[in-house]
């Protein structure tokens, strides 16, 4: 099982991904799908689930009104913004799958600048979600897309699968943090 590179006009980052493939010990194709559209891309990795099926990271690709209208400040706003999705992919056939579950940060966001916009509170008093303000360190990585405004706001490298927990945990490059999803409770 392994990542291809997808390469479009829609994204482009470190770690770009968008194909997924399956080879037989021989070395031939017997499974592939594209996770590439012009609102979602996967990237950097994967994890295969005892079930069958694969775990996914993939960009979700938000406006920069959406964004603002959540809260987001206008100096922290790229032309978009590219919070994380998580998707649970059900491989059919030779070719393609059914998403059976899928999680977003686009979801779990909280922010203190707009009483009037969603999720208004304090970040500290909101530790189960993210601050749509939250930026990097400016020394911790870089890259186009990767800066203080840049669109790839969350950079998660990778995924993994705690069977006998039903917990997802994936780590965020700009965040420097490791966060557990309980695949259990969410759908």
């Amino acid at each position: 099982l392994r990542t291809g590179r997808f390469v479009d006009e829609h994204f482009s980052g470190g770690g770009i991904g968008g194909i997924i493939q399956r080879f037989n010990w021989d070395g031939n194709l017997v499974w592939t799908d594209t996770i590439a559209s012009n609102t979602l891309h996967s990237h950097h990795d994967i994890e295969p689930m005892p079930n069958g099926n694969i775990l996914a990271i993939a960009w979700e690709k938000h406006t920069a009104d959406e964004a603002l209208e959540l809260g987001r400040l206008p100096e922290n706003t790229a032309d978009e913004v590219w919070p994380e999705r998580i998707v649970e992919l059900q491989p059919t056939g030779n070719s393609g799958s059914i998403v059976v579950w899928s999680w977003t940060a686009w979801d779990h966001l909280v922010q203190n600048t707009d009483s009037l916009a969603p999720h208004f509170g304090d970040p500290a008093d909101f530790p189960r979600r993210m601050d749509i303000n939250f930026q990097m360190n400016p020394n911790g990585g870089g890259g186009p897309g990767n800066g203080q405004s840049g669109s790839d706001w969350m950079h998660v490298n990778s995924v993994d699968y705690h069977p006998d927990r039903d917990e997802i945990l994936i780590s965020s490059h700009h965040w420097s943090e490791i966060w557990i999803i309980d695949h259990s409770t969410s759908t």
